[in-house]
C-alpha cells in the first residue's frame, strides 16, 4: 500500500483546505459537545448520589426510591414503549437434573418450530 504524501498540485487547490477547516472544525464541535454531555453526566451523578443524599441525611431505600424513579421515568419516555417486544429467544429451556450434565441440552435455539414448516414428508 502506498504512503500518502503531498504534492504541489494538492496544496495548491482551494478545496483541499476547505476539507482541511471543515473537518477541523467538526471535530471541534463534536469535542465540545463530548465534552458537554460528560460534564452533564457527571453533575448529575454527584447531585443523585452524593450531594441530595448529604442534604436529606440517613434515608434507608434512598437508592431503591431513586432506581424506581428512573425505571419510571425509563418506561414512560422510552421510543420503544409503543412496540411489541421482541421474542425471547430462551424461553424454554429445561434445565438438567440435579445429577445431570450442568450445560442444558435443549432449548429453543437447537429445536426446530413445528408452525414454521407447511410441508410435511408423505407417509410410506
Amino acid at each position: 500500500m502506498k504512503g500518502f504524501t503531498l504534492n504541489k498540485e494538492m496544496l495548491s487547490n482551494r478545496s483541499f483546505y476547505q476539507l482541511i477547516i471543515y473537518a477541523a472544525l467538526l471535530g471541534t464541535i463534536v469535542g465540545l459537545a463530548t465534552s458537554a454531555f460528560l460534564l452533564i453526566d457527571h453533575w448529575l451523578t454527584k447531585l443523585i448520589w452524593k450531594t441530595i443524599p448529604h442534604r436529606i441525611g440517613e434515608v434507608t431505600f434512598y437508592a431503591l426510591f431513586v432506581c424506581t424513579i428512573g425505571a419510571y421515568l425509563w418506561v414512560k419516555t422510552s421510543p420503544f414503549k409503543d412496540k411489541r417486544m421482541p421474542a425471547r429467544r430462551f424461553n424454554n429451556v429445561v434445565l438438567p437434573d440435579p445429577q445431570g450434565p450442568m450445560t442444558p441440552i435443549f432449548s429453543n435455539s437447537c429445536t426446530l418450530n413445528s408452525g414454521m414448516y407447511k410441508y410435511h414428508l408423505p407417509d410410506t
